[in-house]
Protein backbone atom coordinates (compact mmCIF):
# COMPACT_ATOMS: atom_id res chain seq x y z
CA UNK A 1 0.00 0.00 0.00
CA UNK A 2 0.71 3.62 -0.57
CA UNK A 3 2.16 5.50 2.36
CA UNK A 4 -0.96 7.14 4.11
CA UNK A 5 1.49 10.70 3.53
CA UNK A 6 4.68 11.39 1.78
CA UNK A 7 5.91 14.78 1.67
CA UNK A 8 8.83 15.52 -0.81
CA UNK A 9 10.87 18.69 -0.53
CA UNK A 10 9.35 20.17 2.34
CA UNK A 11 11.12 23.61 3.11
CA UNK A 12 9.91 26.85 4.95
CA UNK A 13 12.02 30.55 5.38
CA UNK A 14 10.85 33.14 8.05
CA UNK A 15 13.05 36.49 6.38
CA UNK A 16 16.38 35.22 6.90
CA UNK A 17 15.96 31.88 8.84
CA UNK A 18 15.22 28.58 7.07
CA UNK A 19 13.40 26.52 9.45
CA UNK A 20 12.79 23.51 6.94
CA UNK A 21 15.41 22.46 4.23
CA UNK A 22 14.26 20.22 1.78
CA UNK A 23 12.82 17.48 4.17
CA UNK A 24 11.42 14.14 2.69
CA UNK A 25 9.33 11.83 4.82
CA UNK A 26 6.62 9.30 4.64
CA UNK A 27 3.83 8.16 6.84
CA UNK A 28 2.92 3.95 6.69
CA UNK A 29 -0.74 2.99 7.30
CA UNK A 30 -1.06 1.41 10.67
CA UNK A 31 2.60 3.01 12.11
CA UNK A 32 3.16 5.38 14.42
CA UNK A 33 6.50 7.86 12.74
CA UNK A 34 8.01 9.93 15.43
CA UNK A 35 9.92 12.82 14.71
CA UNK A 36 12.25 14.26 17.25
CA UNK A 37 14.91 16.82 17.32
CA UNK A 38 16.81 19.86 19.02
CA UNK A 39 13.92 22.62 19.72
CA UNK A 40 13.81 24.89 16.85
CA UNK A 41 15.03 21.95 14.47
CA UNK A 42 11.77 22.65 12.78
CA UNK A 43 9.30 19.74 14.27
CA UNK A 44 6.62 22.24 14.96
CA UNK A 45 6.93 24.05 11.45
CA UNK A 46 6.49 21.02 9.85
CA UNK A 47 3.20 20.28 11.64
CA UNK A 48 1.94 23.84 11.18
CA UNK A 49 2.64 22.91 7.11
CA UNK A 50 0.47 20.20 7.14
CA UNK A 51 -2.82 21.60 9.43
CA UNK A 52 -2.39 25.03 6.95
CA UNK A 53 -1.08 27.43 9.42
CA UNK A 54 2.09 27.78 7.19
CA UNK A 55 2.19 27.66 3.46
CA UNK A 56 5.30 25.99 2.54
CA UNK A 57 7.84 27.60 0.24
CA UNK A 58 7.66 26.65 -3.61
CA UNK A 59 8.76 23.04 -4.96
CA UNK A 60 7.16 21.26 -1.87
CA UNK A 61 5.18 18.05 -3.06
CA UNK A 62 2.78 16.29 -0.92
CA UNK A 63 0.65 13.00 -1.58
CA UNK A 64 -2.03 11.44 0.51
CA UNK A 65 -2.37 7.39 -0.52
CA UNK A 66 -0.15 8.28 -3.41
CA UNK A 67 -2.41 10.69 -4.90
CA UNK A 68 -0.88 14.41 -5.19
CA UNK A 69 -2.18 16.64 -3.36
CA UNK A 70 -1.94 20.81 -2.41
CA UNK A 71 -0.57 22.31 0.47
CA UNK A 72 -2.25 24.11 2.23
CA UNK A 73 -5.04 20.79 1.98
CA UNK A 74 -8.16 21.24 0.59
CA UNK A 75 -11.75 21.14 3.15
CA UNK A 76 -12.05 17.31 2.00
CA UNK A 77 -8.03 15.90 2.11
CA UNK A 78 -7.87 18.01 5.83
CA UNK A 79 -11.05 15.77 6.51
CA UNK A 80 -8.87 12.87 7.11
CA UNK A 81 -6.04 14.40 9.39
CA UNK A 82 -6.84 14.98 13.30
CA UNK A 83 -4.06 17.42 15.21
CA UNK A 84 -2.89 17.66 18.77
CA UNK A 85 -0.75 21.09 18.70
CA UNK A 86 1.91 21.73 20.78
CA UNK A 87 0.26 25.03 22.06
CA UNK A 88 -3.58 22.51 22.70
CA UNK A 89 -5.57 24.79 20.73
CA UNK A 90 -7.89 25.67 23.41
CA UNK A 91 -10.13 28.54 23.72
CA UNK A 92 -9.56 29.97 27.65
CA UNK A 93 -12.83 31.70 27.82
CA UNK A 94 -14.55 28.76 26.99
CA UNK A 95 -15.64 26.02 29.14
CA UNK A 96 -14.83 21.86 28.64
CA UNK A 97 -17.98 21.66 27.22
CA UNK A 98 -17.83 24.06 24.57
CA UNK A 99 -13.94 23.17 24.03
CA UNK A 100 -15.03 19.74 22.98
CA UNK A 101 -17.91 20.58 20.92
CA UNK A 102 -15.84 23.30 18.90
CA UNK A 103 -13.81 20.19 17.44
CA UNK A 104 -16.52 17.72 17.05
CA UNK A 105 -19.75 20.30 16.36
CA UNK A 106 -22.74 19.96 18.17
CA UNK A 107 -26.44 18.20 17.78
CA UNK A 108 -29.51 20.01 17.52
CA UNK A 109 -33.07 19.53 17.95
CA UNK A 110 -36.41 21.28 17.47
CA UNK A 111 -35.44 24.71 16.10
CA UNK A 112 -31.72 24.61 15.73
CA UNK A 113 -31.32 24.09 19.45
CA UNK A 114 -28.62 22.69 20.83
CA UNK A 115 -28.90 19.38 22.38
CA UNK A 116 -26.69 19.94 25.51
CA UNK A 117 -27.56 16.66 26.76
CA UNK A 118 -25.76 14.57 23.86
CA UNK A 119 -22.81 17.05 24.24
CA UNK A 120 -22.27 16.21 28.17
CA UNK A 121 -22.47 12.59 27.19
CA UNK A 122 -20.17 13.01 24.91
CA UNK A 123 -17.91 15.06 26.45
CA UNK A 124 -17.90 12.69 29.85
CA UNK A 125 -17.56 9.37 27.41
CA UNK A 126 -14.20 11.61 25.61
CA UNK A 127 -12.68 11.91 29.01
CA UNK A 128 -13.02 8.69 31.02
CA UNK A 129 -10.05 7.02 29.40
CA UNK A 130 -8.40 9.68 30.84
CA UNK A 131 -9.93 9.71 34.56
CA UNK A 132 -11.19 13.20 34.43
CA UNK A 133 -15.17 12.48 33.32
CA UNK A 134 -16.11 13.47 37.05
CA UNK A 135 -14.57 17.12 36.38
CA UNK A 136 -17.07 20.12 35.99
CA UNK A 137 -17.91 20.55 32.34
CA UNK A 138 -18.97 24.16 32.79
CA UNK A 139 -15.72 25.48 34.43
CA UNK A 140 -13.74 27.36 31.91
CA UNK A 141 -10.79 25.86 30.40
CA UNK A 142 -8.63 28.51 32.30
CA UNK A 143 -9.32 27.21 35.29
CA UNK A 144 -7.60 23.64 35.28
CA UNK A 145 -4.62 22.67 36.03
CA UNK A 146 -1.60 22.36 33.16
CA UNK A 147 -2.46 18.28 33.00
CA UNK A 148 -5.83 18.60 32.90
CA UNK A 149 -6.11 21.20 29.99
CA UNK A 150 -3.43 19.06 28.04
CA UNK A 151 -5.86 15.94 28.79
CA UNK A 152 -9.06 18.09 27.25
CA UNK A 153 -7.05 18.75 23.93
CA UNK A 154 -5.97 15.00 23.53
CA UNK A 155 -9.83 13.72 24.33
CA UNK A 156 -10.94 16.31 22.16
CA UNK A 157 -8.52 15.17 19.41
CA UNK A 158 -9.38 11.70 19.59
CA UNK A 159 -13.18 11.99 19.80
CA UNK A 160 -14.85 11.21 16.64
CA UNK A 161 -12.03 9.24 15.25
CA UNK A 162 -13.80 7.39 12.17
CA UNK A 163 -10.70 7.80 9.28
CA UNK A 164 -9.80 4.30 8.51
CA UNK A 165 -6.71 5.58 6.75
CA UNK A 166 -6.64 8.91 8.14
CA UNK A 167 -3.22 10.72 10.20
CA UNK A 168 -3.58 11.45 13.58
CA UNK A 169 -0.65 14.41 14.50
CA UNK A 170 0.45 14.63 18.06
CA UNK A 171 2.57 17.18 18.72
CA UNK A 172 4.64 17.27 21.87
CA UNK A 173 0.84 16.66 23.46
CA UNK A 174 2.63 15.13 26.48
CA UNK A 175 4.78 17.67 27.62
CA UNK A 176 2.19 18.23 30.74
CA UNK A 177 0.97 14.65 31.30
CA UNK A 178 1.81 12.99 33.98
CA UNK A 179 3.06 8.96 33.62
CA UNK A 180 -0.28 7.50 34.02
CA UNK A 181 -2.38 9.47 31.29
CA UNK A 182 0.79 8.93 29.17
CA UNK A 183 -0.23 4.76 29.43
CA UNK A 184 -3.97 5.80 28.60
CA UNK A 185 -2.70 7.50 25.17
CA UNK A 186 -0.64 4.70 23.94
CA UNK A 187 -3.93 2.23 24.08
CA UNK A 188 -5.57 4.84 22.37
CA UNK A 189 -2.90 5.28 19.68
CA UNK A 190 -2.98 1.58 19.46
CA UNK A 191 -6.64 1.38 18.84
CA UNK A 192 -6.36 4.04 16.03
CA UNK A 193 -3.31 2.37 14.26
CA UNK A 194 -5.27 -1.04 14.26
CA UNK A 195 -7.98 0.25 12.22
CA UNK A 196 -5.08 1.41 9.60
CA UNK A 197 -4.75 4.59 10.13
CA UNK A 198 -0.75 6.13 10.88
CA UNK A 199 0.36 8.46 13.44
CA UNK A 200 3.02 11.41 13.16
CA UNK A 201 4.27 11.41 16.98
CA UNK A 202 6.58 14.63 17.73
CA UNK A 203 8.31 14.14 20.93
CA UNK A 204 10.72 15.37 23.05
CA UNK A 205 10.36 12.35 25.37
CA UNK A 206 12.66 9.94 23.94
CA UNK A 207 11.43 6.70 26.45
CA UNK A 208 8.12 7.25 24.73
CA UNK A 209 9.41 7.19 21.19
CA UNK A 210 10.86 3.87 21.95
CA UNK A 211 8.28 2.83 23.39
CA UNK A 212 5.25 3.89 21.30
CA UNK A 213 7.00 4.47 17.78
CA UNK A 214 7.39 1.79 14.71
CA UNK A 215 10.34 4.24 13.17
CA UNK A 216 11.97 7.60 14.24
CA UNK A 217 12.98 10.76 11.55
CA UNK A 218 15.56 12.99 12.97
CA UNK A 219 15.59 16.81 12.04
CA UNK A 220 18.54 19.02 12.98
CA UNK A 221 18.87 23.04 12.24
CA UNK A 222 15.97 22.36 9.52
CA UNK A 223 17.45 19.49 7.70
CA UNK A 224 16.32 15.95 7.88
CA UNK A 225 19.32 13.44 9.65
CA UNK A 226 17.44 10.33 8.39
CA UNK A 227 14.70 7.74 9.22
CA UNK A 228 15.53 4.33 11.55
CA UNK A 229 13.52 1.91 12.96
CA UNK A 230 13.39 2.03 16.61
CA UNK A 231 14.60 -1.62 17.09
CA UNK A 232 17.77 -0.96 15.50
CA UNK A 233 18.99 2.62 16.81
CA UNK A 234 20.10 3.39 21.04
CA UNK A 235 18.88 5.75 22.59
CA UNK A 236 22.24 7.06 22.81
CA UNK A 237 22.72 6.98 19.10
CA UNK A 238 19.72 8.69 18.70
CA UNK A 239 20.64 11.82 20.92
CA UNK A 240 23.80 12.01 19.54
CA UNK A 241 22.11 12.55 15.99
CA UNK A 242 19.85 14.77 17.97
CA UNK A 243 22.54 17.14 18.92
CA UNK A 244 25.38 16.28 17.03
CA UNK A 245 27.58 15.50 19.92
CA UNK A 246 27.85 12.31 22.27
CA UNK A 247 28.81 14.04 25.27
CA UNK A 248 27.90 16.58 27.91
CA UNK A 249 29.69 17.83 30.36
CA UNK A 250 27.73 18.43 33.89
CA UNK A 251 28.02 21.18 35.95
CA UNK A 252 28.89 19.52 39.65
CA UNK A 253 26.07 19.17 42.22
CA UNK A 254 27.85 21.49 45.17
CA UNK A 255 27.03 21.13 48.75
CA UNK A 256 24.65 23.48 50.52
CA UNK A 257 24.93 25.89 53.33
CA UNK A 258 23.60 25.72 56.76
CA UNK A 259 21.65 29.18 56.11
CA UNK A 260 18.14 28.44 55.71
CA UNK A 261 16.43 30.46 52.69
CA UNK A 262 13.39 29.46 52.80
CA UNK A 263 10.93 27.56 55.94
CA UNK A 264 7.61 26.60 55.76
CA UNK A 265 4.91 25.37 58.60
CA UNK A 266 1.57 23.88 58.50
CA UNK A 267 0.81 24.86 55.09
CA UNK A 268 -2.73 24.30 54.66
CA UNK A 269 -4.00 25.77 51.16
CA UNK A 270 -6.16 24.36 48.00
CA UNK A 271 -5.00 20.16 47.89
CA UNK A 272 -2.43 20.75 50.92
CA UNK A 273 -2.21 20.02 54.01
CA UNK A 274 -0.14 21.12 56.51
CA UNK A 275 2.98 20.49 54.94
CA UNK A 276 6.34 21.68 56.68
CA UNK A 277 9.59 22.43 54.49
CA UNK A 278 12.81 23.75 54.79
CA UNK A 279 15.45 25.00 51.81
CA UNK A 280 19.34 26.09 52.99
CA UNK A 281 21.02 28.20 50.37
CA UNK A 282 22.54 26.31 47.74
CA UNK A 283 20.25 23.41 48.14
CA UNK A 284 18.32 21.80 45.37
CA UNK A 285 15.12 20.13 46.76
CA UNK A 286 12.47 18.30 44.48
CA UNK A 287 8.70 17.72 45.46
CA UNK A 288 7.70 14.71 43.09
CA UNK A 289 3.92 13.86 43.08
CA UNK A 290 1.39 12.42 40.47
CA UNK A 291 -1.71 14.14 39.68
CA UNK A 292 -4.21 15.05 41.99
CA UNK A 293 -1.74 14.68 44.87
CA UNK A 294 -1.16 17.95 45.24
CA UNK A 295 1.89 18.65 43.82
CA UNK A 296 0.62 20.34 40.69
CA UNK A 297 -0.33 23.47 43.60
CA UNK A 298 3.24 23.54 45.91
CA UNK A 299 4.83 26.10 43.57
CA UNK A 300 1.69 28.63 43.40
CA UNK A 301 1.23 28.67 47.13
CA UNK A 302 4.91 29.33 47.87
CA UNK A 303 5.08 31.83 45.21
CA UNK A 304 1.67 33.37 46.49
CA UNK A 305 0.03 32.56 43.55
CA UNK A 306 -2.98 30.70 45.58
CA UNK A 307 -4.38 31.95 48.65
CA UNK A 308 -2.82 30.02 52.12
CA UNK A 309 -5.43 29.32 53.86
CA UNK A 310 -3.26 28.68 57.27
CA UNK A 311 0.48 28.27 58.37
CA UNK A 312 3.70 30.54 58.13
CA UNK A 313 6.27 31.06 55.40
CA UNK A 314 9.65 32.49 56.51
CA UNK A 315 12.29 34.16 54.17
CA UNK A 316 15.82 34.49 55.38
CA UNK A 317 14.33 34.34 59.22
CA UNK A 318 11.63 36.68 58.36
CA UNK A 319 7.91 36.15 58.39
CA UNK A 320 5.95 36.92 55.18
CA UNK A 321 2.70 38.29 56.78
CA UNK A 322 1.12 39.06 53.01
CA UNK A 323 1.60 36.45 50.60
CA UNK A 324 1.42 37.29 47.41
CA UNK A 325 3.23 37.26 44.01
CA UNK A 326 4.39 41.05 43.86
CA UNK A 327 5.57 40.98 47.98
CA UNK A 328 7.41 37.13 46.62
CA UNK A 329 9.42 39.18 44.35
CA UNK A 330 10.40 42.12 46.47
CA UNK A 331 12.07 39.47 48.56
CA UNK A 332 14.06 37.73 45.63
CA UNK A 333 11.29 34.46 45.18
CA UNK A 334 11.43 33.96 41.57
CA UNK A 335 8.79 31.31 40.01
CA UNK A 336 9.18 29.59 36.61
CA UNK A 337 5.48 28.42 36.03
CA UNK A 338 3.97 25.15 34.70
CA UNK A 339 1.89 26.99 32.47
CA UNK A 340 4.14 29.08 29.55
CA UNK A 341 1.35 30.25 27.59
CA UNK A 342 -0.71 31.72 29.84
CA UNK A 343 1.67 32.89 32.98
CA UNK A 344 4.89 32.74 31.54
CA UNK A 345 5.38 34.78 28.37
CA UNK A 346 4.34 37.83 26.65
CA UNK A 347 3.42 36.33 23.26
CA UNK A 348 3.72 39.92 21.13
CA UNK A 349 6.72 40.98 22.95
CA UNK A 350 10.33 39.84 21.30
CA UNK A 351 12.73 37.69 23.35
CA UNK A 352 14.34 40.90 24.80
CA UNK A 353 11.55 42.09 26.40
CA UNK A 354 10.88 39.05 27.87
CA UNK A 355 14.14 38.32 29.70
CA UNK A 356 14.41 42.55 31.00
CA UNK A 357 11.26 43.53 31.85
CA UNK A 358 10.37 42.70 35.22
CA UNK A 359 14.23 43.61 36.51
CA UNK A 360 15.07 47.00 34.30
CA UNK A 361 16.62 48.64 37.03
CA UNK A 362 19.99 47.57 36.84
CA UNK A 363 19.42 48.57 32.28
CA UNK A 364 18.76 52.65 33.81
CA UNK A 365 20.92 55.61 33.41
CA UNK A 366 19.08 58.53 34.25
CA UNK A 367 15.82 57.56 34.02
CA UNK A 368 16.50 55.55 30.41
CA UNK A 369 17.19 52.04 29.56
CA UNK A 370 20.72 52.18 28.07
CA UNK A 371 19.93 49.65 25.24
CA UNK A 372 23.65 48.86 24.38
CA UNK A 373 23.79 47.35 27.82
CA UNK A 374 20.61 45.50 27.33
CA UNK A 375 21.19 44.25 24.19
CA UNK A 376 24.48 42.72 25.40
CA UNK A 377 23.23 41.19 28.76
CA UNK A 378 20.32 39.64 26.46
CA UNK A 379 22.69 37.80 24.26
CA UNK A 380 24.47 36.40 27.10
CA UNK A 381 21.27 35.12 28.14
CA UNK A 382 20.66 33.69 25.03
CA UNK A 383 23.81 31.88 24.90
CA UNK A 384 23.45 30.26 28.58
CA UNK A 385 19.75 29.23 27.83
CA UNK A 386 21.24 27.87 23.59
CA UNK A 387 18.10 29.48 22.79
CA UNK A 388 17.31 29.14 18.80
CA UNK A 389 16.97 31.23 16.28
CA UNK A 390 19.46 33.41 19.11
CA UNK A 391 17.76 36.83 17.46
CA UNK A 392 16.86 38.83 20.34
CA UNK A 393 14.10 40.99 18.75
CA UNK A 394 12.24 38.28 17.47
CA UNK A 395 8.74 38.18 18.88
CA UNK A 396 9.09 35.08 21.64
CA UNK A 397 5.66 33.81 20.61
CA UNK A 398 6.79 32.62 17.46
CA UNK A 399 9.51 30.33 18.76
CA UNK A 400 9.01 26.81 19.04
CA UNK A 401 7.69 25.86 22.87
CA UNK A 402 10.92 24.25 23.57
CA UNK A 403 12.57 27.80 22.83
CA UNK A 404 10.09 29.38 24.76
CA UNK A 405 10.69 28.14 27.60
CA UNK A 406 14.03 28.95 27.19
CA UNK A 407 13.54 31.99 27.86
CA UNK A 408 10.96 31.84 31.00
CA UNK A 409 14.15 30.21 32.62
CA UNK A 410 16.98 32.69 31.67
CA UNK A 411 13.90 35.55 32.87
CA UNK A 412 14.36 33.81 36.46
CA UNK A 413 18.02 33.40 36.43
CA UNK A 414 18.61 37.12 35.67
CA UNK A 415 17.05 38.14 38.60
CA UNK A 416 18.92 36.25 40.62
CA UNK A 417 16.83 34.53 43.17
CA UNK A 418 17.02 33.70 46.84
CA UNK A 419 14.65 31.35 45.88
CA UNK A 420 14.14 29.45 42.68
CA UNK A 421 10.98 27.64 42.33
CA UNK A 422 10.28 26.01 38.97
CA UNK A 423 6.77 24.01 38.40
CA UNK A 424 7.73 21.48 35.22
CA UNK A 425 10.62 23.57 34.21
CA UNK A 426 11.35 21.31 31.70
CA UNK A 427 8.43 20.13 29.61
CA UNK A 428 8.85 20.57 25.59
CA UNK A 429 12.41 20.87 26.17
CA UNK A 430 14.59 18.38 23.85
CA UNK A 431 17.26 16.37 25.55
CA UNK A 432 20.25 19.00 24.51
CA UNK A 433 18.68 22.00 25.65
CA UNK A 434 16.87 19.78 29.42
CA UNK A 435 20.83 19.06 30.05
CA UNK A 436 21.89 22.77 29.59
CA UNK A 437 18.74 23.81 31.57
CA UNK A 438 20.35 21.72 34.74
CA UNK A 439 23.67 22.83 34.44
CA UNK A 440 21.58 26.13 34.92
CA UNK A 441 19.83 25.47 37.65
CA UNK A 442 23.08 23.83 39.48
CA UNK A 443 25.39 27.26 38.69
CA UNK A 444 22.09 28.71 40.68
CA UNK A 445 22.55 26.54 43.49
CA UNK A 446 26.33 27.04 43.75
CA UNK A 447 25.86 30.86 43.89
CA UNK A 448 23.73 30.37 46.74
CA UNK A 449 19.85 30.49 46.23
CA UNK A 450 17.70 27.73 47.55
CA UNK A 451 15.89 25.69 44.65
CA UNK A 452 12.46 23.92 44.63
CA UNK A 453 11.76 21.70 41.72
CA UNK A 454 8.24 20.67 41.49
CA UNK A 455 7.30 17.84 38.45
CA UNK A 456 5.46 15.07 37.50
CA UNK A 457 8.46 13.29 35.99
CA UNK A 458 10.96 12.02 38.91
CA UNK A 459 13.91 10.66 36.34
CA UNK A 460 15.51 13.70 36.64
CA UNK A 461 15.60 14.22 40.18
CA UNK A 462 17.77 12.04 41.39
CA UNK A 463 20.74 13.22 39.74
CA UNK A 464 19.81 16.69 40.05
CA UNK A 465 18.77 17.16 43.73
CA UNK A 466 20.09 16.84 47.37
CA UNK A 467 17.03 15.77 48.43
CA UNK A 468 13.48 15.15 47.18
CA UNK A 469 10.19 15.32 49.27
CA UNK A 470 7.14 13.25 48.05
CA UNK A 471 3.62 14.57 48.15
CA UNK A 472 0.44 12.02 48.67
CA UNK A 473 -3.06 13.54 49.11
CA UNK A 474 -2.01 16.79 49.80
CA UNK A 475 0.81 15.88 52.44
CA UNK A 476 4.67 14.94 52.48
CA UNK A 477 4.40 11.23 52.85
CA UNK A 478 8.43 10.38 52.59
CA UNK A 479 11.79 12.22 52.05
CA UNK A 480 14.45 10.80 50.05
CA UNK A 481 17.97 11.37 50.01
CA UNK A 482 21.52 9.78 49.84
CA UNK A 483 21.41 6.47 48.88
CA UNK A 484 17.56 5.75 49.02
CA UNK A 485 17.30 8.91 46.42
CA UNK A 486 16.67 6.45 43.26
CA UNK A 487 14.06 6.79 40.77
CA UNK A 488 12.34 3.22 41.63
CA UNK A 489 11.66 4.59 45.36
CA UNK A 490 10.33 7.93 44.06
CA UNK A 491 7.84 6.14 41.88
CA UNK A 492 7.07 3.66 44.50
CA UNK A 493 6.78 6.83 46.83
CA UNK A 494 4.20 8.33 44.68
CA UNK A 495 2.09 5.85 44.17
Amino acid sequence: MPPILELQNLSKTFTSQVALDAVDLEIKCGEVHALVGKNGSGKSTLAKILSGFHNPDLGARAFLHGHEISLPMDPEHRRMVHFVHQDLGLVNSLSILDNIGLSDGFRTHGLHRIDWKHSRVRARRALAPFGLDQLDLNVPISRLTSSERAVTAIARGLLGWEEQAGLLVLDETTASLPPKEVHILEAAMNQVTSQGAGILYISHRLDEVFAFADRVSVLRDGRKVGTYATDDISQEELVTKMIGKTSYEFEPLSEPTDRIVLQCRSLTADGLQGLDLTVCAGEIVGVAGILGSGREHVADVLFGALPLESGEIFINGQSVKRLSPHNSLEKGVVLVPSDRMRRGILQQLTVRENITLPRLGPLRSKGLIRRNVEAAEVRRWIKSVELSPPEPERPVGTLSGGNQQKAVIARALRMNPQVLILDEATQGVDIGAKRGIHNLIRKAARQGSAVIICTAEPEDLPNLCHRVMVIHNGSFVNELHGASLTQENIYQSCN
